[in-house]
């Protein structure tokens, strides 16, 4: 199994998760530098992101961690998807568990367009 990077803006308003994702096939330690460095970037041009820096650096619990943000949240992830494998595939499954484990309902997602996004290191 190969690990990757996953970032979600969760909005409350629109009801909607838009997923950004890295480009996969990372090993366990690439994926956790390159979330560190994503949230590095993050946290120099949004100082309300230091925590979630900083729980990234202390070792954060199942490698997620989540940030409230002004319309919903936001989540860094690393998650494992199969060897040489489009890991757009883990990622929908993994949003999909999310949100049925905090809503009971399947996720409502904004496909994502491509690796990378927004938040892309």
């Amino acid at each position: 199994m190969s690990w990757n990077t996953l970032t979600v803006l969760i909005s409350r308003s629109q009801g909607v998760g838009t997923p950004m994702y890295g480009e996969g096939n990372y090993s366990r330690e690439q994926a956790h530098t390159e979330m560190l460095t994503l949230l590095e970037r993050l946290a120099a041009e949004n100082p309300a992101l230091n925590d979630a820096l900083t729980i990234w650096r202390r070792g954060a619990q199942d490698d997620t961690v989540y940030v409230p943000a002004p319309d919903g949240m936001m989540i860094f992830a690393l998650y494992e998807h199969p060897d040489d494998e489009d890991p757009v595939h883990a990622a929908l499954a993994w949003l999909d568990d999310f949100s049925k484990a905090a809503t009971g309902q399947p996720a409502q997602i904004v496909p994502p367009t491509a690796p990378g996004g927004t938040f892309s290191s």
